[in-house]
Protein backbone atom coordinates (compact mmCIF):
# COMPACT_ATOMS: atom_id res chain seq x y z
CA UNK A 1 0.00 0.00 0.00
CA UNK A 2 1.40 3.38 -1.18
CA UNK A 3 1.49 5.63 1.99
CA UNK A 4 1.92 8.68 -0.21
CA UNK A 5 -0.99 8.57 -2.73
CA UNK A 6 -4.71 8.36 -1.75
CA UNK A 7 -6.48 4.71 -2.04
CA UNK A 8 -9.77 3.57 -3.31
CA UNK A 9 -11.49 1.16 -1.07
CA UNK A 10 -14.61 -0.18 -2.00
CA UNK A 11 -16.13 0.20 1.26
CA UNK A 12 -19.90 0.17 0.60
CA UNK A 13 -20.02 -0.17 -2.83
CA UNK A 14 -17.16 0.16 -5.82
CA UNK A 15 -14.37 2.48 -4.84
CA UNK A 16 -16.68 3.80 -2.73
CA UNK A 17 -14.22 5.92 -0.45
CA UNK A 18 -11.08 7.60 -1.35
CA UNK A 19 -8.40 8.19 1.96
CA UNK A 20 -4.88 8.95 2.58
CA UNK A 21 -3.39 7.03 5.63
CA UNK A 22 -0.24 8.49 7.12
CA UNK A 23 2.79 6.43 6.72
CA UNK A 24 2.99 4.85 10.81
CA UNK A 25 -0.97 4.78 10.97
CA UNK A 26 -2.18 1.10 11.62
CA UNK A 27 -5.61 1.96 12.70
CA UNK A 28 -9.01 2.91 10.09
CA UNK A 29 -11.59 4.79 11.42
CA UNK A 30 -15.25 4.23 10.13
CA UNK A 31 -18.08 7.12 11.28
CA UNK A 32 -21.65 7.66 10.36
CA UNK A 33 -22.65 10.87 7.93
CA UNK A 34 -23.12 13.72 10.54
CA UNK A 35 -20.37 13.11 12.42
CA UNK A 36 -17.13 15.18 12.48
CA UNK A 37 -15.51 14.28 8.92
CA UNK A 38 -12.05 15.49 10.67
CA UNK A 39 -12.31 12.79 13.62
CA UNK A 40 -12.51 9.48 10.60
CA UNK A 41 -11.01 8.10 8.07
CA UNK A 42 -14.07 7.37 6.10
CA UNK A 43 -17.95 8.19 7.09
CA UNK A 44 -20.63 6.11 5.52
CA UNK A 45 -24.29 6.50 5.74
CA UNK A 46 -26.46 4.90 8.37
CA UNK A 47 -28.02 1.46 7.68
CA UNK A 48 -25.36 0.54 4.25
CA UNK A 49 -23.34 -2.83 4.86
CA UNK A 50 -20.07 -2.34 4.95
CA UNK A 51 -17.72 -4.82 2.13
CA UNK A 52 -15.05 -5.79 4.97
CA UNK A 53 -13.55 -8.20 2.56
CA UNK A 54 -12.61 -4.72 0.93
CA UNK A 55 -9.74 -4.79 3.37
CA UNK A 56 -8.26 -7.89 3.02
CA UNK A 57 -5.99 -6.59 -0.04
CA UNK A 58 -4.03 -3.67 2.08
CA UNK A 59 -0.94 -4.51 3.77
CA UNK A 60 1.59 -2.66 5.96
CA UNK A 61 4.89 -2.27 4.62
CA UNK A 62 6.28 -5.54 6.42
CA UNK A 63 3.29 -7.43 4.98
CA UNK A 64 1.25 -7.74 7.73
CA UNK A 65 -2.59 -7.25 7.38
CA UNK A 66 -3.80 -3.70 7.68
CA UNK A 67 -5.67 -1.74 9.25
CA UNK A 68 -4.97 -3.79 12.86
CA UNK A 69 -7.09 -1.70 14.47
CA UNK A 70 -10.74 -0.68 13.48
CA UNK A 71 -12.89 2.48 15.50
CA UNK A 72 -16.12 1.41 14.00
CA UNK A 73 -19.34 3.53 14.90
CA UNK A 74 -22.49 1.58 13.37
CA UNK A 75 -24.84 -1.14 12.94
CA UNK A 76 -23.29 -3.74 10.18
CA UNK A 77 -22.19 -6.86 12.38
CA UNK A 78 -20.48 -8.76 9.41
CA UNK A 79 -17.37 -7.79 10.75
CA UNK A 80 -17.52 -10.60 13.15
CA UNK A 81 -17.89 -13.46 10.37
CA UNK A 82 -14.68 -11.51 9.21
CA UNK A 83 -12.85 -11.38 12.14
CA UNK A 84 -12.72 -15.52 11.73
CA UNK A 85 -10.60 -15.78 9.04
CA UNK A 86 -8.45 -12.22 9.51
CA UNK A 87 -6.66 -11.69 12.44
CA UNK A 88 -7.26 -8.17 14.31
CA UNK A 89 -5.44 -6.54 17.45
CA UNK A 90 -8.31 -4.37 18.42
CA UNK A 91 -11.69 -3.35 17.46
CA UNK A 92 -13.46 -1.08 19.16
CA UNK A 93 -17.29 -0.66 18.62
CA UNK A 94 -19.91 1.58 19.12
CA UNK A 95 -23.20 0.31 17.97
CA UNK A 96 -27.14 1.94 18.21
CA UNK A 97 -28.94 -1.75 17.66
CA UNK A 98 -29.67 -4.33 20.41
CA UNK A 99 -27.62 -7.18 18.91
CA UNK A 100 -26.51 -11.08 20.26
CA UNK A 101 -23.43 -11.98 18.62
CA UNK A 102 -21.20 -14.85 18.79
CA UNK A 103 -17.28 -14.23 19.67
CA UNK A 104 -16.01 -17.91 20.26
CA UNK A 105 -14.13 -18.13 16.92
CA UNK A 106 -13.15 -14.86 16.70
CA UNK A 107 -9.82 -13.29 15.65
CA UNK A 108 -9.97 -10.53 17.63
CA UNK A 109 -7.16 -9.82 20.39
CA UNK A 110 -8.56 -6.90 22.49
CA UNK A 111 -12.76 -6.51 21.75
CA UNK A 112 -13.80 -2.81 23.05
CA UNK A 113 -17.74 -2.33 22.97
CA UNK A 114 -20.37 0.16 24.12
CA UNK A 115 -23.98 -0.16 25.31
CA UNK A 116 -25.68 2.68 25.92
CA UNK A 117 -29.59 2.40 25.08
CA UNK A 118 -29.05 -0.72 23.62
CA UNK A 119 -29.26 -4.01 24.79
CA UNK A 120 -26.36 -6.13 23.86
CA UNK A 121 -25.72 -9.81 24.07
CA UNK A 122 -22.22 -11.50 23.81
CA UNK A 123 -21.64 -15.03 23.65
CA UNK A 124 -17.97 -16.15 24.28
CA UNK A 125 -16.26 -19.80 24.26
CA UNK A 126 -12.71 -20.62 24.50
CA UNK A 127 -12.40 -22.17 21.33
CA UNK A 128 -9.73 -19.70 19.89
CA UNK A 129 -7.94 -19.31 23.26
CA UNK A 130 -4.50 -21.26 21.81
CA UNK A 131 -4.57 -18.69 18.66
CA UNK A 132 -2.64 -15.55 18.59
CA UNK A 133 -5.12 -13.59 18.07
CA UNK A 134 -8.17 -15.31 19.90
CA UNK A 135 -10.11 -13.14 21.86
CA UNK A 136 -7.77 -12.51 24.99
CA UNK A 137 -9.11 -8.95 26.17
CA UNK A 138 -12.68 -7.52 26.46
CA UNK A 139 -13.85 -3.94 27.53
CA UNK A 140 -17.08 -3.02 28.38
CA UNK A 141 -18.66 0.68 28.47
CA UNK A 142 -21.74 2.47 28.80
CA UNK A 143 -24.51 1.01 30.35
CA UNK A 144 -23.20 -2.14 31.88
CA UNK A 145 -26.95 -3.23 32.91
CA UNK A 146 -27.53 -3.58 29.00
CA UNK A 147 -25.05 -6.62 28.70
CA UNK A 148 -25.55 -10.33 28.93
CA UNK A 149 -22.87 -12.34 28.58
CA UNK A 150 -22.78 -16.17 27.79
CA UNK A 151 -19.64 -18.03 29.00
CA UNK A 152 -18.77 -21.45 28.07
CA UNK A 153 -15.18 -21.62 30.18
CA UNK A 154 -13.87 -18.29 28.52
CA UNK A 155 -11.84 -16.29 30.60
CA UNK A 156 -10.79 -13.20 29.25
CA UNK A 157 -9.39 -10.27 30.52
CA UNK A 158 -12.39 -8.00 31.69
CA UNK A 159 -12.62 -4.15 32.13
CA UNK A 160 -15.59 -2.51 32.76
CA UNK A 161 -15.92 1.42 32.58
CA UNK A 162 -19.52 2.44 33.62
CA UNK A 163 -21.21 5.69 32.79
CA UNK A 164 -21.89 6.73 36.34
CA UNK A 165 -23.41 9.84 38.08
CA UNK A 166 -21.65 12.80 38.33
CA UNK A 167 -20.76 15.26 40.09
CA UNK A 168 -21.15 14.46 44.43
CA UNK A 169 -23.63 11.71 44.96
CA UNK A 170 -24.47 9.68 48.37
CA UNK A 171 -25.48 6.77 46.09
CA UNK A 172 -22.98 4.08 45.22
CA UNK A 173 -22.40 2.53 41.71
CA UNK A 174 -23.26 -1.24 41.75
CA UNK A 175 -21.49 -3.62 39.50
CA UNK A 176 -24.37 -5.36 37.96
CA UNK A 177 -24.92 -9.64 37.85
CA UNK A 178 -22.98 -10.91 35.35
CA UNK A 179 -23.14 -14.86 35.98
CA UNK A 180 -21.05 -16.14 33.40
CA UNK A 181 -17.98 -14.03 34.30
CA UNK A 182 -17.64 -15.23 37.74
CA UNK A 183 -14.45 -17.47 37.15
CA UNK A 184 -12.88 -14.70 35.60
CA UNK A 185 -9.40 -14.07 37.13
CA UNK A 186 -8.47 -10.85 35.95
CA UNK A 187 -11.16 -7.69 36.26
CA UNK A 188 -10.49 -3.71 35.85
CA UNK A 189 -13.21 -1.34 36.77
CA UNK A 190 -12.49 2.29 35.93
CA UNK A 191 -14.56 4.92 37.46
CA UNK A 192 -14.50 8.70 36.41
CA UNK A 193 -12.73 10.50 39.05
CA UNK A 194 -14.60 13.42 41.26
CA UNK A 195 -17.88 11.68 40.40
CA UNK A 196 -20.34 8.47 41.79
CA UNK A 197 -18.23 6.36 43.99
CA UNK A 198 -17.67 2.65 43.67
CA UNK A 199 -19.51 -0.21 45.70
CA UNK A 200 -16.37 -2.64 46.28
CA UNK A 201 -19.06 -4.85 47.36
CA UNK A 202 -20.95 -5.46 44.46
CA UNK A 203 -17.65 -7.40 43.45
CA UNK A 204 -18.31 -10.21 45.95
Amino acid sequence: MDRDKPINISLTSTNSHTVKISAGQGSFSIGLIGMDKKKFDVLVENGLPINWNSLDEFKTPAGGHWPRMFYYYGNDIGFIEWAKKRPIEDFNWYPSNTFSIDLSNVEIRNFSIKANENVIKLILDNKSIDKQFGLQSLYLSGNIENFEIVSNNANPFISIVPTTKKGKTDLLYKLPVLKSLDTITSLAITIEPLGQAFDCESLL
